[in-house]
């Protein structure tokens, strides 16, 4: 069957399943008859047969619990999410999401546990074999003393060796308490910029947004809405848990989050998106993310203050081997919105930038990298908007960092 699926023939493909799954039934084994379904469903839903793929979905789910298979539930859950977003059932679509994110942040919560547990009975046997070994160690020496006239001497570099072995325990317990604290400083971390990219208010206005378009029955307005919304909640979540991804995957993320952005600020603006021609935008690997608490400045500060439309450009080229970001608006410019301060604090700076500012440090394997944001002046010398600029860490076939 999974032969026939790789080819396109689905036909072929379901009555393969079907004849395992039956068979399955008969032997009442219930991984393979979970698993069964959840394919056939899977097939169903790229033919375009929706509510049979939702029948043998919700069957692979009920199937999925009995195995007691976080894993395979979590597969279950994201079938149900697919096939739920093809059907333009976006709010369905997102639950079985988030159900299948939560079970697999416990699976990777079991396996973390699993696995330092594991690191900490190796350890522990590690620890308990040298100890075994020293011991020997030490009658074999005392067996040689009994024989030997250089008994004093002989104790004393045993001695001296038992020392030198509790030293090395110490030094080596040291070191691991020190990469646990690590660790943990880098979670927090990774927490921290989570937040920092899905802004609670901006969360609030979404939603807001949809529910006003519920209110004035433009149903079709607040299922678009829904999708595109609960697509750039899925591609932050996703993203969160890798140090890198593609530009080219960073660029649609950006581009959703601007549209988005459009339908919440009442006055609206444009944006551009420009790229140079010699970047290859899938070879590329950058930080997820790092654009967007300037994109969130540029339009908080800068373009909601200013009586014209906006206009955002984001324009990422690349000068000498480094990979740089340009981030440019028409609102009221950088030293206004300084003058316009509260509590001798500059609105224009924020929490998001110092951390971006962090993660540009943690990332680059070169020396501290600036920040850049000054005033854009007309041909009249009259401020006109803002540009801030900062060079990105990336990855590639000839670059890292």
């Amino acid at each position: 069957g999974i032969c026939y699926i790789y080819l396109k023939k689905y036909t072929e493909a379901l009555k393969s399943l079907n004849s395992s799954l039956t068979i399955s039934k008969s032997i009442d084994a219930k991984n393979i008859i979970a698993n069964c379904n959840n394919t056939i469903a899977d097939i169903y839903n790229k033919m375009g047969n929706y509510q049979k793929a939702l029948q043998f979905a919700d069957s692979a789910l009920v199937y999925s619990k009995h195995t007691q298979s976080l894993r395979m539930e979590s597969t279950s859950e994201l079938t149900l999410s697919e096939i739920y977003e093809n059907m333009n059932e976006g709010t369905l679509a997102l639950i079985h999401y988030k159900k299948s994110i939560n079970l697999r942040d416990k699976i990777m919560d079991t396996e973390k546990v699993r696995e330092m547990t594991k690191s900490i009975i190796q350890n522990e046997y590690e620890q308990k074999i040298k100890l075994q070994k020293a011991v020997q160690l030490q009658k074999d020496y005392k067996a040689k003393l009994d024989s030997q006239k250089k008994r004093n001497l002989i104790i004393a570099l045993f001695s001296t060796s038992i020392i030198f072995l509790l030293i090395s325990a110490l030094i080596f317990l040291y070191f691991t308490r020190k990469s646990i604290f690590a660790q943990k400083q880098t979670l927090m971390l990774e927490q921290k910029i989570l937040r920092t990219q899905m802004n609670p208010h901006f969360i609030y206005n979404s939603l807001a947004m949809i529910h006003s378009f519920i209110l004035r029955n433009k149903t079709k307005e607040a299922s678009d809405y829904l999708i595109k919304f609960s697509k750039l909640l899925r591609n932050v979540l996703n993203n969160s848990r890798t140090d890198f991804v593609s530009l080219n995957t960073e660029i649609k993320t950006l581009t959703n989050y601007l549209e988005l952005q459009k339908l919440v600020l009442e006055k609206g603006f444009e944006f551009n998106i420009v790229i140079d021609e010699n970047i290859n935008t899938d070879d590329i690997q950058i930080p997820p993310m790092l654009a967007q608490p300037f994109i969130e400045n540029a339009l908080k500060h800068g373009i909601a203050k200013h009586s014209q439309k906006g206009l955002i450009t984001l324009s990422f080229k690349m000068l000498n081997k480094a990979l740089i970001f340009e981030i440019m608006d028409n609102g009221i410019g950088y030293t206004t919105s300084i003058e316009s301060k509260t509590n001798n604090i500059p609105e224009y700076e924020s929490l998001a930038i110092t951390i971006t500012q962090e993660r540009l440090n943690n990332t680059s394997r070169k020396n501290k990298i600036a920040i850049s944001i000054t005033d854009i002046v007309n041909a009249q010398g009259e401020i006109s908007g803002t540009k801030a600029s900062f060079e990105i860490p990336f990855k590639s076939s000839f670059n890292n960092f």
